[in-house]
């Protein structure tokens, strides 16, 4: 690393240290709330559903979200959808609320989800996450390029440190407490806002259909879907289709962004009747309409157990994968033990074949369901219910 570079770095997080500072004399409004996830990209995850809830329930606040991506169709699209408030982060109403907000709830940091310049350090920060973590992060991922500095003056530098960070139980608070540096009693377990759409009861199809969705998580070596949906792993279109037609069941597949889907292999998925991609902006709004969840090392896998419907573990490259990924937090053995494990698509059919006989109703998976505490009370609709309150709590906002 030259001299030069890290001058230029340093001259940075002066910047943005001396710009917060300023920021942090200006008054803030109580009832001013702002959001942001995903690097800016995207109308998703814990503060979309948090978003929401504050909006529909707390007229007397105003939800404002901050996006980068100004040319993302899919998050245009939402904006107005939901009819968000919605500013770009560089903007000057963006900057504005940026500036004047008392409390923002971010997906990833302060830097990916807004524009660290303008968060003060007077502002609650909220870190709301983006999934029970399998892989390391923050802190506790040995693998990273560079370390990170636990010190007060470095996180104040670069602006990326927290108020709270949310958990949906005792041992994800353990894994946050380390990964993010912080006081166990700033990790507050409340659950997951996005996890309210589990709480929704979906009626049985009375056609008898069956909806399965394939969930893989993201490979480094692997950039193309027709990669992990080929032959040689056993995914024939013509036999898996054949056996989806006449057991009535309908499989959705959807791959992680990076492993792109070419315009070929979507007219070859097309032409299939009961196969189909999965091309929601948020899958979180349409997952608990599927009766069945397969994936691998997926984080949503902490998630869908909530839903108490089967999940099947398809970890076709376990050995490969875990030698090369980041370290994991447990042992993977121990959080599929229960469950359906697979070793085959050919597998995979014939446990969906039970599925669909109502031999094989849920997981029975303990380990899986130890990551989420019984949190709600009877007296509590949602988990972003619960969040919404506890954050009037900590600003002392008077809802009235």
């Amino acid at each position: 690393m030259s001299f030069l570079y890290k001058l230029s770095k340093l001259c940075r997080f002066i910047f943005i240290f001396v710009l917060a500072a300023f920021c942090s004399v200006i008054p803030k409004n109580k009832k001013v709330w702002v959001f942001g996830a995903w690097f800016g990209n995207s109308f998703s995850d814990n503060p979309k559903y948090l978003y929401l809830y504050v909006k529909e329930n707390k007229k007397n606040i105003k939800t404002v979200w901050i996006y980068k991506n100004k040319k993302n169709d899919l998050l245009s699209n939402d904006i107005n959808r939901y009819d968000i408030l919605a500013y770009h982060y560089m903007s000057l109403k963006g900057i504005y609320y940026q500036i004047v907000a008392s409390v923002v709830f971010v997906s990833h940091s302060v830097s990916s989800d807004l524009n660290p310049l303008f968060i003060s350090f007077r502002t609650k920060r909220f870190q709301l996450w983006h999934g029970t973590p399998l892989k390391k992060i923050g802190y506790d991922d040995d693998f990273q390029s560079f370390k990170l500095k636990k010190n007060i003056f470095y996180k104040l530098l670069t602006n990326e440190f927290y108020d709270y960070v949310i958990s949906t139980s005792e041992k994800v608070s353990t894994i946050f407490s380390t990964a993010f540096d912080m006081k166990t009693s700033k990790i507050i377990k409340l659950g997951y806002p996005r996890n309210d759409v589990f709480l929704k009861k979906y009626k049985d199809d009375a056609s008898g259909i069956v909806k399965v969705i394939y969930m893989p998580t993201y490979r480094k070596k692997i950039n193309k879907w027709e990669d992990i949906l080929c032959a040689k792993l056993g995914f024939d279109f013509n036999d898996i289709n054949g056996f989806l037609s006449d057991n009535n069941i309908y499989l959705s597949l959807r791959l992680h962004p990076a492993n792109t889907a070419g315009t070929d292999f979507q007219k070859l998925v097309n032409s299939y009747s009961n196969i189909s991609l999965s091309n929601e902006s948020d899958i979180y709004e349409v997952i608990n309409q599927y009766d069945c969840l397969i994936t691998d090392y997926s984080s949503i896998m902490f998630d869908f157990v909530l839903s108490g419907k089967p999940v099947i573990f398809y970890p076709y490259d376990k050995e490969q994968y875990l030698k090369t990924e980041r370290g994991m937090y447990f042992n993977y053995d121990d959080i599929i033990s229960g469950g359906f494990v697979v070793d085959s698509w050919r597998d995979i059919m014939n446990v969906l074949n039970d599925i669909k006989e109502r031999k094989k109703i849920a997981t029975d998976n303990s380990f899986l369901s130890g990551f989420n505490d019984e949190i709600l009370q009877n007296n509590t609709s949602c988990y972003s219910e619960l969040l919404c309150e506890f954050v009037m709590e900590k600003i002392k906002f008077s809802d009235v």
